[in-house]
Order: C-alpha cells, then sequence, then structure tokens
C-alpha cells in the first residue's frame, strides 16, 4: 500500500537540492539519537484479529461494548455514535451475513473463524510510549522551527509489504502531533547510489493522501507510510532541515528470497 501519491491522483516530482554536500544522512534509534546506529533484527509481528478489532472498538467507540462477534467487527471498524437506531443498523448487518452464509450458524461460524485468525499487523495503530520496536531521530534545530523540540518516530509495519511508519512526537513527552505547518518530507536518492534513483517524490500523510483537510485530522492521528530503507529528506518551508534513512528489516518485502531467477553479478 503506497501513499506516495498526490490525493488529486497526480505525483508531485521535482529533484531537491542535491544528494552530497552538508547534510548528513541520519539513522532513527530507540531513544534519543547521539549518533547512527545499526538496526537490530526485527521480527514478523502476528497478532489475533479478534484483539486488534477489540482495541479498535474501544477507541471508536469507548462508551459501547460489543455483545457479539458482528456489533465487534461493527464498532472495530467505525463511530457508530452517530446512527440514530444502533440495534436496528447492527440487525440489518446481520440478516445481510445471514443471507450470504445461509443460516445464522453458518455466520457465525465464518465470523469467528474469521476473527480468530492471527494477521500480520499493519503499524496503522500507534504504538505505545514503551513499545521496543519504535525507533526515534531529534529533528535538527533549523532556522523556523517552533519553541518545541520535536522528534520523528517510526515504527515496523507488514514485514512483507516492507512497511514502516512515521509520524511527529514531542521530545520530551514522546506524545504524537499532526504534521506541523510548513514541514514537508521528501524521498531522494541514496547519496551512496544517486544514479539508480532520477527524481525525487514528495510523500504525503496517510491522512492527506485521502484528502482529509488539515484542520479535519484528528490530533495526534497523522503518519505516513513509508518503506524499510527508503533514504527521506525533511524540509521547513524551502529549508533541508535533515536527511535520514528509514530503518530496514532482514527479509523485508521478500528481500533476499532465492527464486528461479537468481540475480548474477558479473565475474
Amino acid at each position: 500500500m503506497s501513499y506516495y501519491n498526490h490525493p488529486q491522483g497526480g505525483y508531485s516530482h521535482n529533484v531537491v537540492g542535491g544528494t552530497r554536500g552538508r547534510n548528513v544522512l541520519l539513522t532513527p534509534s530507540s531513544s534519543p539519537p547521539t549518533g547512527p546506529i545499526d538496526d537490530p533484527p526485527s521480527a514478523i509481528t502476528r497478532r489475533r484479529l479478534r484483539d486488534l478489532m477489540t482495541e479498535q472498538a474501544r477507541k471508536n467507540n469507548p462508551g459501547a461494548t460489543p455483545r457479539n462477534d458482528i456489533e465487534l467487527l461493527l464498532f472495530g471498524g467505525e463511530d457508530v455514535s452517530s446512527i440514530a437506531n444502533l440495534d436496528t443498523w447492527v440487525s440489518q448487518h446481520r440478516q445481510d451475513a445471514i443471507r450470504r452464509h445461509g443460516s445464522l450458524e453458518a455466520a457465525e461460524t465464518a465470523l469467528r473463524e474469521f476473527l480468530d485468525q492471527e494477521i500480520e499487523t499493519t503499524g496503522l495503530t500507534k504504538p505505545s510510549h514503551d513499545d521496543p520496536e519504535v525507533k526515534y531521530l531529534s529533528i535538527t534545530p533549523h532556522t523556523g522551527a517552533s519553541g518545541i523540540a520535536l522528534s520523528l518516530r517510526f515504527w515496523p509495519g507488514a514485514h512483507s509489504r516492507a512497511e514502516y511508519y512515521m509520524d511527529f512526537v514531542r521530545s520530551d513527552t514522546r506524545e504524537p502531533v499532526n504534521v506541523p505547518k510548513g514541514y514537508r518530507l521528501w524521498t531522494i536518492p541514496d547519496p551512496d547510489k544517486p544514479w539508480l534513483q532520477i527524481v525525487s517524490m514528495e510523500l504525503y500523510s496517510i491522512e492527506k493522501a485521502h484528502g482529509i483537510p488539515a484542520d479535519k485530522i484528528i490530533p495526534g492521528e497523522e503518519k505516513f507510510v513509508l518503506r524499510d530503507g527508503l533514504v527521506c529528506q525533511l524540509m521547513h518551508e524551502e529549508q533541508v532541515v535533515m536527511r535520514f534513512h528509514v530503518p530496514m528489516r532482514p527479509g523485508a518485502g521478500g528481500a533476499g528470497v532465492q527464486d528461479q531467477h537468481p540475480v548474477l553479478t558479473p565475474q
């Protein structure tokens, strides 16, 4: 799943600055960094879908407790507080499931098996402060920065799709904030191999890519989905703030998997 595209359908590309010069390429760490560090291997995270939906149901609808699996699925998927007749709405979904599966028993069995499956977590849910897989990168002080010290926070998404998520947090409390005014994020060529990627692209948050206006995004919920190993450049207005590598997990996205067409090296 990629959110590099512009929310209006196209994408913006441009060569941002140069790939050589004063900007040091940084690596996120699990604590406020003092310099680049190596990234330890990260295991594939799998959880029961039921547990994830239970967490989402509490978050979406703190005043409602699901009484069965159909309600768990519905309450975990959206905020139901604005639905006028909740029981009727749930009943309609239950009847749809019965028609689809042929009977109430078959529908309940299918839903139970669906919720009890283990899935690879995507990273869309923001991590807790003490999550050991979270990494941080302090934003380099720069002209025009606000008085609040900020950091970038990184946490792993789906290993099979090489997804890594990122947001902005306060450095003192590590509380997430939405993208502060004036900040922009770009993917740029790797300074060690600039010839492998000719253009740079501006990256948009998931929320912005879905067309949600900045003032309508829930405070602290804005986030980016990146790719393992991606080289990025953070800008404030037209000023280059810093460049960094997104953490890289062994085997992410199938890297290193051999198939019937091995990659050969000239001798």
